[in-house]
């Protein structure tokens, strides 16, 4: 009965020692596997360093016909058919080809740290989530061919050309913003900065704007 004894004590000493051990390597193991601390600032850095990014370009070409006229003035306001026959007398013509192109893109130098989130994964990993500033379209660069001009009888509209090219840039931001633009910048944004991943250190990072 006594070796009986001896052998059972014996039996649970060595189950609490193989469970302190499992217990002690377990431990370890959650130890080893737990992930760091991601600190976002160096992938902020990096990123702010590229500045000023421009992702897209729309080519833009019309064809324009600037007029410009006086109105009649003081007491002829008051004669009838003054102001057709002032306005005839006085018109003047442009007709310009304008060609060019509307460029937007992102200004990362804009980013701070209020933008830069780390986001956990379903595999207990993390990321680096940005978000990325405000889309800004550029003036539009407009190069003009002038075709051919007409001054009026009593009036040379100087300026006729220089008004012309006003027009054209009006005309080519509102084709580029119809046709999506900031969309396209966008989109080209987060696909640029993509591709420079290994750039920006081991933790993956992914790129967003506001919706």
């Amino acid at each position: 009965m006594k070796s009986i004894g001896r052998a059972s004590a014996s039996c649970l000493i060595l189950l609490v020692g193989i469970w302190a051990v499992t217990f002690s390597l377990s431990s370890l193991w959650r130890a080893v596997r737990k992930e760091p601390n991601i600190d976002p600032r160096p992938v902020l850095v990096a990123v702010q360093k590229l500045g000023t990014l421009h992702t897209v370009s729309y080519e833009m070409k019309d064809v324009l016909v600037q007029e410009t006229s006086k109105e009649a003035e003081g007491w002829l306001r008051g004669v009838p058919g003054a102001d057709s026959v002032i306005g005839w007398a006085t018109r003047n013509k442009a007709t310009v080809t304008a060609t060019g192109n509307v460029e937007a893109g992102i200004d990362l130098s804009k980013l701070s740290a209020k933008d830069m989130t780390v986001v956990p994964q379903p595999d207990g990993s993390k990321k680096i989530r940005v978000l990325l500033p405000p889309v800004v379209v550029y003036p539009p660069n407009v190069r003009l061919h002038v075709e051919s001009t007409e001054s009026g009888f009593f009036w040379n509209d100087a300026n006729i050309v220089p008004k012309a090219e006003e027009e054209a840039s009006r005309r080519f931001l509102e084709s580029a913003e119809k046709d999506g633009i900031r969309t396209q910048a966008q989109t080209n944004a987060i696909e640029t900065l993509q591709k420079l991943q290994q750039t920006f250190g081991e933790t993956p990072v992914e790129f967003t704007f506001a919706p």
